[in-house]
């Protein structure tokens, strides 16, 4: 991060965060589902990340065209409160059905995240700096499949499997908060 201010850096990693988050998300449940007191079958499984991802595909135009049209900062932190509420709904599932209709959610929080801080670096760097703020963004994708296999089984045998969506949740809610000092056009207020 040579060169960057303070205020890039902080623009870089709450988007890196928020990125994080979505990604992380996605890679939950083929980890904890093994922990899970649901006792999902394969069939069940493969629903459940067919249905994030069906809500995460569905998600990716309208969140460019309208990150284009509002503050990315807003779509952002509406998206990681809809994370943080549909990871707690599937930590609370007590049937698949439920873990269902969370993860749908999940996948529809989590598609808006992607386009919108992508505008949010956009707006906020230019010229050779855009290049480089994109670098450290892109860490955060391969960032979350490593720390997920190096946390969720630790987090899932020390509390149990729900912590991990409550953990996903709170993280959701703490990086949603990340976002009150950005203004519409990513400057500080």
């Amino acid at each position: 991060m040579l060169g960057m201010r303070v205020r890039d850096i902080y623009v870089v990693g709450v988007a890196s965060a928020s990125f994080f988050m979505s990604y992380f998300s996605r890679l939950a449940w083929g980890i904890v589902s093994a922990y899970s007191s649901l006792r999902p079958t394969v069939v069940e499984d493969g629903i459940v990340f067919s249905l994030f991802f069906i809500g995460y595909v569905v998600v990716q135009v309208p969140a460019g065209i309208i990150s284009d049209r509002v503050s990315p900062k807003y779509v952002i932190t509406i998206s990681l409160i809809g994370l943080a509420v549909s990871s707690f709904v599937s930590g609370i599932a007590n049937t698949m059905w439920v873990e269902y209709v969370a993860s749908l959610f999940m996948g529809l929080s989590a598609g808006w995240i992607y386009p919108a801080t992508v505008k949010l670096l956009t707006i906020n760097f230019t010229g050779p700096e855009l290049p480089v703020a994109m670098g450290y963004y892109s860490i955060a994708w391969p960032l979350s499949i490593v720390l997920a296999g190096a946390t969720l089984p630790e987090v899932c045998t020390v509390l149990g499997w729900r912590w991990s969506y409550y953990i996903i949740a709170l993280t959701s809610i703490i990086i949603a908060s990340l976002y009150v000092p950005i203004n519409v056009r990513g400057l500080w207020w």
